[in-house]
């Protein structure tokens, strides 16, 4: 019945989606009229109605593509009509929170804060879907509606019509690859099938519901999708199921594995598609996974993200393959403490049975999984900006201690805007993204009769909001520049610095040298520069965890950059740990640039100062070892012992690049040659040849000092 015939097909998959061939639906141009005159029906509408008449218009009439060579049709001409309405609905409110609120909000420099809100780091309950499937799903709402009074009419109506639509847009792809009659299409539309009469039942069905509800998401319900959710107890049982009923051979479903992987290096997501392993303790679960992973492998790709929930004692096999494939080059992996992160969720209130739950979202952002919506990246804060406005400000303070209570004063102003102003933002979240496809996939959602994104009290349990602080290594080395080269050393005045970096250092070489060669360095085990990160980080993390936000839950805090740390950077001034204006700031929980020369033990003893425990959006430590130093069977015994104690000691998350400086440079001459050559960059990973001309010598400079 199987084709295997993978390696033969996959240059045209991996174009997949570059190459369209829609069919069986309306013309762009119908449905473009079609999509206007529903606009111009609903002009007046609750934006539920409008957004849930909008879909369906979509789901129903797009065209679709079928490809004959491929296993998981999911291709839509949705023209990104949703997502250009999205954003057309999303700009005016702002303008609107700026009219009502900008005299009364305390507006702060430029690269302070970034904040909005935060509709793009979400997911479906996932296990759920896999337990009630999308007939389930439409029952589930059916029923609750018929127990509701009519106070939630809107939410039933709209997330009625919309599952109906879904099943509509399923048995449409099932006819289309009937219709193909290959075997890759006959296996298509067995599963499409299946999937319009029950949960699904096989790996095959699985993976088909995955990639139907990530794209119509994406494109149609205009939330996109971070987390493709815990595959090895999503898919391991369906896999189990599958060999012992004899449906499938093993080599069978690694080819289908091999095409589930590969549809997702041919998405090219930005920031890569993330799911994660090592959330079940079966035996038969870690088996499906060291699958996963050797399919993976072979595959030699960089995308997906893979997400490694760690235990001490559990999945052991599962942690060492990991480790194996980091330290050959594979370096999508990301190991998250799971024990910290449930802790860190108990801390802001989430029931210790829901806690224990625990997820990933995005990068690296634990979440309660289908209890808890936390909005993982709705506001960065500038913690160097903080430092950069206190010197700036003219005030001479008299030591050490005064200088930093003033940061902390700024810092904690950063704060009570970006409370104030999220909690304003969240008042209009239904006006701008309601979710009737991702709401009905919550069971509280269900239940409640609310959208996940309804302002007051939102669908889920624990409806949060996420605020990331930036550049902690830059504002402590800052800090610590100040105690040095004013307090201790007395080499000029507060006055005197400010007015050299308001001149970036003009004709000041010697001094920017000196207060990046001499002075204390976060990262370095210092205790003393541990202790100024800290301060700010905890000051942080209180100012923000457990308040009560705009939506019926509470605030959490994270500390990472991603490449915010670019933007933020270009409108932060020079600062007096030598960096110039504009440039970067430190990335994620990491020291500055070639800061860490204490080594990776000194600078993990650095970033578990941290209390984990208050960090509940995460924390990550960007760890670079040459590879030289990973070698044989010792290599990987220091790979283990350098994440047993990062963890042990309450780290959040670790990962991991093994390189050397003769290699990128290598990279750098001969890129045609090392086009596989992988980086993980901040929360996701790329090939080193794609990254810019100052990322590849950020990871040369690092590589250097490993």
């Amino acid at each position: 019945m199987m084709w295997q015939r993978f390696d033969e097909k996959k240059d045209a998959l991996v174009r997949q989606y570059k190459e369209d061939a829609y069919e069986y639906g309306l013309s762009p141009d119908a449905l473009r009229a079609l999509f206007e005159e529903t606009e111009c029906a609903y002009a007046d509408a609750p934006m539920t109605a409008r957004k849930t008449a909008l879909m369906c218009a979509v789901m129903e009439n797009a065209r679709i593509e079928v490809r004959p060579d491929e296993l998981f049709p999911d291709k839509l001409e949705h023209l990104g009509l949703l997502t250009a309405d999205s954003l057309a609905h999303h700009l005016p409110v702002y303008d609107e929170i700026e009219a009502r609120f900008g005299d009364e909000i305390d507006h702060l420099p430029d690269g302070a804060v970034l904040a909005g809100l935060d509709f793009g780091h979400v997911a479906p309950h996932w296990e759920r879907l896999f337990a009630i499937g999308i007939p389930g799903m439409l029952a589930a709402l059916r029923e609750a509606e018929a127990r509701d009074d009519g106070t939630h009419a809107l939410y039933y109506e709209s997330g009625i019509r919309v599952a109906e639509s879904l099943l509509s847009l399923v048995h449409r792809f099932a006819t289309l690859a009937e219709a193909k009659d290959t075997p890759e299409t006959r296996f298509a539309a067995k599963n499409l099938r299946a999937l319009t009469e029950h949960a699904p039942e096989t790996m095959g069905e699985g993976m088909q519901l995955i990639f139907l509800f990530y794209r119509l998401h994406m494109y149609v319900d205009a939330t996109p999708i971070r987390s493709l959710g815990a595959l090895d107890r999503l898919l391991g049982p369906l896999y189990e199921s599958d060999l012992a009923s004899g449906r499938y051979t093993e080599e069978t479903l690694r080819e289908i594995l091999r095409d589930f992987l590969w549809k997702i290096r041919a998405m090219e997501t930005t920031a890569n598609l993330p799911f994660f392993l090592g959330k079940s303790e079966r035996a038969e679960d870690l088996a499906f996974s060291l699958v996963l992973l050797a399919e993976y492998e072979a595959l030699d790709i960089f995308d997906p993200k893979i997400h490694i929930l760690y235990r001490k004692g559990v999945n052991e096999p599962l942690y060492a393959r990991a480790l194996d494939l980091i330290r050959r080059g594979k370096s999508s992996f990301v190991f998250i403490g799971e024990e910290t992160s449930r802790k860190a969720l108990e801390r802001i209130g989430i029931a210790p049975e829901h806690a224990r739950d625990v997820g990933v979202y995005g990068c690296y952002e634990p979440v309660a999984i289908g209890t808890e919506v936390p909005c993982t990246c709705a506001a960065y804060l500038n913690f160097a900006k903080a430092v950069e406005i206190t010197v700036q400000d003219g005030v001479e303070y008299p030591d050490f201690d005064a200088f930093m209570a003033a940061v902390e004063k700024t810092l904690l102003r950063f704060c009570r805007y970006t409370l104030d102003y999220e909690r304003k933002c969240e008042a209009y979240s239904l006006d701008v993204c309601p979710s009737p496809l991702l709401s009905a996939t919550y069971e509280s959602s269900v239940m409640r009769g609310v959208d996940l994104h309804a302002p007051d009290l939102g669908g889920a349990l624990y409806n949060n909001t996420s605020v990331i602080g930036a550049g902690i290594g830059t504002a402590a080395d800052a800090c610590l520049a100040v105690k040095t080269v004013v307090y201790e050393k007395k080499m000029l005045s507060l006055a005197a610095l400010a007015e050299i970096l308001k001149n970036d250092f003009k004709d000041e070489e010697r001094l920017r040298l000196f207060v990046k060669k001499k002075c204390p360095k976060y990262g370095t085990g210092d205790a003393v520069a541990d202790a100024v990160a800290s301060r700010l980080v905890h000051l942080f993390a209180d100012a923000f965890n457990g308040v009560p936000n705009g939506r019926g839950g509470v605030f959490r805090v994270g500390v990472c950059s991603v490449d915010y740390r670019f933007k933020m950077g270009k409108n932060t001034g020079a600062t007096p740990d030598g960096r110039l204006s504009g440039e970067p700031l430190s990335k994620n929980a990491a020291p500055s640039v070639g800061c860490d020369r204490g080594g990776v033990t000194a600078y993990l003893s650095s970033v578990t100062r941290f209390d984990g425990t208050r960090i509940p959006n995460g924390c990550v430590a960007d760890v670079v070892l040459h590879k030289s130093a990973v070698k044989g069977e010792e290599g990987l015994i220091a790979m283990r012992g350098l994440l047993d104690y990062y963890m042990t000691e309450g780290g959040s998350a670790m990962h991991f690049n093994v390189l050397s400086e003769e290699e990128l440079r290598e990279a750098q001459k001969n890129p045609d040659a090392y086009r596989n050559l992988q980086i993980r960059l901040c929360g996701w990973n790329m090939r080193f040849i794609d990254l810019s001309l100052r990322e590849q010598e950020e990871f040369i400079l690092r590589a250097s000092q490993a």
